[in-house]
């Protein structure tokens, strides 16, 4: 090897240009931002997970590629992002014009079908109240609703739900299947029994793992994003001087549609996932390689309680490639020869001297501990046919106890208690913490009083007058 990767303890850039030329098929790439919790989410129990749900109502359903739904939102802001643009060299700033410095979101909610029709999207605007002028120039057979913030909720979902339906029109001989995410907004117990009496079977996809698993995320929502972004920039150079407003943003959003919501970029969004055609192996092993810095137990994975040790690691032994016999690292002693092309001469090692090492030997995947054992109690959710009966119970439950009552909030304070017929207790006696309580709750009190704090209260009836002395 070179002497100037001793002196250096590295490559330079010659060799690297000369690996770049000798491996055609690699190419420097902007990586995609990815957060930690995408990372850790696409595992692979949760997405085995995933895959028996959807086998299953497959199998059930027996579902036709016209029966399969994807919905999902976007945000469209009145702000486009900036492009690339020929400039002379050296220049030190160069500036592109923009409606505003911040702008309004705008959320479009989309339906696709696996042989490339789509359903005429929502538009959500940032309003107390919807007027019909703000669908101006919007897709044919748009609606429109409005919330404060511009963002979905769970009364809108409902209303976009029997948009949806108008349009399908499932039957119970030819129910549909619809895909969506872990949004709160969706998942709710009105959209869930609007959906059961309608004949649409809801299928949510695992939390954090849209960006491999939904098919408007891969292929369609990225187009749209620049077509948009180019109609924004074409809307400001044919009208000088005027800025982007939320009433331009359907016009703006007409046009870039047709050209995002093809017949080809629909149908490869589901391939690419492997939700139409069917494909569970659809994704490679190495795919999973960023979720192993948790070591996600299966039990953890799938929201149970308990886990084994031998499915501490799951996933490791699947996602790790195994090392090669075939490649070998040689550890020469101290070189001895160079000649005068600076390259060192290496003499002959015997056998003993090699062994295979593998990279993850040298440098081993960092690991850090799981989510459970640092003491986040949030409940992981996973995917769920929520239109099944046990699901729909649990959310009937749920809603029930979140809309029961909450008991007044009991306050203590220091009083005296006098029984009847008795003098009234003076100063220096001892005081007790008496609670401020309902009337079904006093002889609950009675009981617990004469337990804990020895009182005799057996004299002490209820509708008796009690007097009370506060210090």
């Amino acid at each position: 090897m070179p002497t100037n990767w001793l002196d250096h303890e590295s490559a330079g850039k010659d060799w690297f240009t000369g690996f770049i030329n000798r491996n055609k098929d690699l190419a420097l790439r902007k990586p995609e931002a990815t957060s930690l919790s995408r990372a850790m989410g696409f595992n692979k129990p949760v997405i085995n997970l995933f895959f028996e749900n959807l086998d299953k109502v497959y199998s059930t359903y027996k579902f036709q590629p016209h029966q399969i739904y994807n919905v999902d939102e976007s945000g469209l802001t009145t702000v486009q992002s900036t492009t690339k643009v020929i400039a002379p060299k050296g220049a030190k700033q160069i500036g592109q014009i923009t409606s505003a410095e911040r702008g309004d979101l705008v959320t479009a909610c989309c339906a696709i079908n696996a042989i490339g029709n789509d359903v005429p999207p929502l538009l959500i605007f940032p309003r107390v109240n919807f007027k019909n002028h703000m669908l101006f120039g919007c897709p044919p057979g748009s609606v429109g609703e409005a919330s404060p913030s511009g963002w979905m909720t769970h009364n809108i979902f409902v209303t976009w739900l029997q948009h949806f339906i108008s349009h399908t029109k499932p039957t119970p001989k030819s129910p549909v299947l619809l895909l969506m995410d872990n949004l709160e907004a969706h998942v709710s117990y009105d959209s869930v029994t609007t959906a059961k009496k309608n004949n649409v079977i809801l299928l949510t996809l695992p939390p954090h793992t849209s960006h491999r698993l939904q098919p408007l995320d891969r292929c369609v929502y990225g187009p749209l994003k620049k077509y948009y972004n180019d109609e924004c920039r074409s809307w400001l150079l044919t009208n000088p001087g005027k800025r982007i407003s939320i009433y331009e943003v359907s016009q703006i959003f007409g046009r870039a549609y047709p050209q995002a919501f093809s017949k080809k970029n629909i149908i490869s969004g589901f391939r690419c996932t492997g939700i139409y055609p069917f494909d569970k192996n659809i994704f490679p092993d190495s795919h999973f390689i960023a979720a192993e810095v948790t070591d996600m137990p299966y039990e953890l994975a799938t929201g149970s309680n308990t886990a084994s040790t031998e499915t501490q690691s799951v996933c490791i032994a699947t996602c790790l490639p195994q090392p090669s016999t075939s490649n070998t690292l040689v550890r020469p002693q101290t070189p001895t020869n160079s000649n005068d092309s600076g390259i060192i001469e290496i003499p002959n090692q015997t056998t003993p001297e090699k062994q295979t090492i593998s990279p993850f030997v040298i440098q081993p995947l960092p690991k850090v501990s799981n989510t459970a054992a640092t003491g986040c109690k949030r409940r992981k959710k996973l995917s769920k046919i929520l239109t099944e009966t046990p699901n729909i119970d649990e959310m009937k439950e749920n809603l029930a106890n979140k809309s029961k009552p909450k008991k007044k909030a009991v306050e203590k304070i220091k009083c005296k208690i006098v029984k009847p017929n008795e003098p009234e207790m003076t100063d220096s006696e001892s005081d007790i913490d008496m609670k401020l309580m309902d009337d079904d709750d006093d002889e609950d009190w009675f009981e617990e009083t004469e337990k804990d704090l020895n009182i005799d209260v057996s004299g002490i009836k209820k509708g008796s007058f009690v007097l009370v002395k506060y210090i």
